[in-house]
């Protein structure tokens, strides 16, 4: 099936691990879809506003991650805001909102953010500092960041979990591999 719903650039997809449902995240919004449905309208929709990112931008751009269970997702934003749904009640807003602004004024650039396969830990991929910033999914605190290279600003990567969840697996464009 041919998807129509989705109208504008997207800057993350994700599929529910344990149903049918898969949601897009792009320039000011989320939005759920079932692959099992007639048509391809979205079946929650959720807008968000477009602010300033501290670095002065107003991309709005927004990645999302389900967690391991399906039943809560991840919206992280540029302006370094990440939000908790539950995903049968997404439309009333998030149930937790965790401001991440690094307090040593390094403003980094979100790339990808993933649940840990346990689902305790939140993995946000900062590509501007080459940051890995590993979050606690309950407290939004910041548990470590681990700094990937000390190459040029902008080092393109791409990490994720071990199956469970003890390690960060970081892979670049050169071919390289990293685990910590």
């Amino acid at each position: 099936q041919f998807n129509t719903g989705v109208e504008e650039e997207l800057d993350c997809l994700s599929m529910n691990p344990v149903s049918d449902v898969f949601m897009t995240s792009g320039r000011g919004s989320v939005k759920l879809f079932d692959l099992g449905s007639p048509t391809t309208k979205p079946i929650a929709e959720m807008r968000l506003p477009i602010p300033s990112s501290p670095t002065g931008s107003t991309t709005g751009c927004v990645l999302s991650a389900f967690d391991p269970q399906g039943l809560v997702f991840a919206v992280c934003r540029d302006d370094h805001l990440l939000s908790l749904y539950d995903v049968s009640r997404c439309q009333s807003g998030p149930f937790a909102t965790f401001d991440l602004t690094d307090p040593y004024g390094t403003i980094g650039v979100w790339t990808q953010c993933r649940f840990s396969p346990d689902g305790k830990l939140i993995l946000i991929n900062d590509s501007k500092n080459s940051l890995l910033h590993v979050i606690d999914s309950f407290e939004g605190v910041c548990q470590n960041s681990i700094k990937y290279s000390q190459q040029a600003a902008n080092h393109r990567f791409t990490a994720d979990w071990s199956h469970d969840s003890s390690m960060v697996v970081v892979g670049e464009e050169q071919g390289n591999r990293v685990n910590w």
